[in-house]
């Protein structure tokens, strides 16, 4: 479906008037987010980890296609609740839904929302070579829906990241880190 559920979004909230007061940007940096809190909201604070988590969404964003999406408004927000699209989501979804429970929680989704903003908007670059998935194998073992990647991989915090079907661009990264 060219366009998705997103444009249709847009446009109904455009044809009610209601256009400057939908701010996709912002609303799209707040699933990730949520999103990220789930996934490494219980993890040392690793700003690298958050950034590659919030790359792996933009960049199945930008393929476009190969993953399960789910319903929502936006595009981030149909491949961030596609079934089975992400452990933490899956695992956690009362962190989702509430991610700033505690101080230390609000600290951390504060920062998860600064970076989810850089990412969407470009400020912040892909730290990951273009991966479209992440798990926590330190081993690189093959599962149902991780090809063994072996050192195909990079690590950030308690996460290694891949493309699922080809190599990343590791020479790109390390220039930008």
């Amino acid at each position: 479906m060219a366009g998705g559920l997103g444009d249709l979004f847009k446009q109904i909230i455009t044809a009610l008037g209601g256009g400057s007061q939908y701010n996709e940007l912002d609303y799209n940096a707040e699933l990730i987010a949520k999103m990220i809190m789930t996934e490494a909201g219980n993890a040392p604070d690793n700003d690298l980890e958050m950034i590659a988590i919030a790359n792996v969404v933009k960049n199945r964003n930008k393929e476009g296609k190969g993953y399960r999406k789910g319903s929502g408004k936006t595009d981030i927000e149909e491949i961030i609740m596609g079934k089975n699209q992400f452990k933490g989501l899956d695992d956690n979804p009362y962190i989702f839904k509430n991610p700033t429970k505690d101080e230390p929680s609000k600290l951390k989704y504060n920062k998860a929302l600064d970076i989810a903003k850089g990412v969407l908007s470009g400020d912040i670059a892909d730290n990951t070579g273009g991966a479209t998935s992440f798990n926590k194998d330190s081993q690189g073992k093959s599962t149902k829906n991780a090809p063994n990647r072996g050192d195909k991989r990079i690590n950030y915090g308690e996460h290694y990241f891949f493309h699922d079907t080809e190599e990343l661009d590791y020479k790109d990264v390390i220039r930008q880190f």
